[in-house]
C-alpha cells in the first residue's frame, strides 16, 4: 500500500476517483480512500506543473504578457485565481461557480467549495 502511494499507483480492483461505499467493509472503505486520496495527489501535482508552464510561457513572451494572462485565465479559471496584486495561484477545493456572486477585490466569480 505504501508503494502505491508513493508511486501514485492506484490500488489495483478498486474504482479510482470515487467517494468510498459505505455498503463495503471498513478497510474497502479505506482502500477506496487511498485511491481517492491517490488521485486527488496526481490532480494537483499536474494542476501545479501547469501553472509552472503557464508562469514560464508568460516570463518567456514577455511582449504578449497581457493578452497571454487573459486567455489563461478564462481558459482554467477553475484552477488558477488572481490575487489583488496580479499573480496566479492554484485554487484548490474549488467545485463550481456560485451563481451571480464574485469576490471584492479582483471582481472574478466566486466559487462553492467541493464537498462530500
Amino acid at each position: 500500500l505504501r508503494r502505491f502511494w508513493s508511486e501514485g499507483q492506484p490500488v489495483p480492483l478498486l474504482p479510482l476517483d470515487e467517494t468510498p461505499d459505505l455498503n463495503f467493509c471498513l478497510l474497502h472503505q479505506h482502500l477506496q480512500a487511498v485511491n481517492c486520496c491517490i488521485a486527488r495527489k496526481r490532480r494537483r501535482f499536474e494542476a501545479i506543473t501547469s501553472l509552472q508552464c503557464t508562469m514560464e510561457n508568460l516570463n518567456a513572451d514577455s511582449d504578449n504578457l497581457v493578452v497571454s494572462s487573459s486567455t489563461i485565465c478564462s481558459n482554467s479559471s477553475a484552477l488558477f485565481a488572481r490575487l489583488s496584486n496580479g499573480n496566479l495561484i492554484l485554487r484548490l477545493g474549488a467545485a463550481h461557480p456560485s451563481q451571480d456572486l464574485t469576490l471584492l477585490e479582483t471582481g472574478e466569480p466566486m466559487y462553492s467549495p467541493v464537498t462530500q
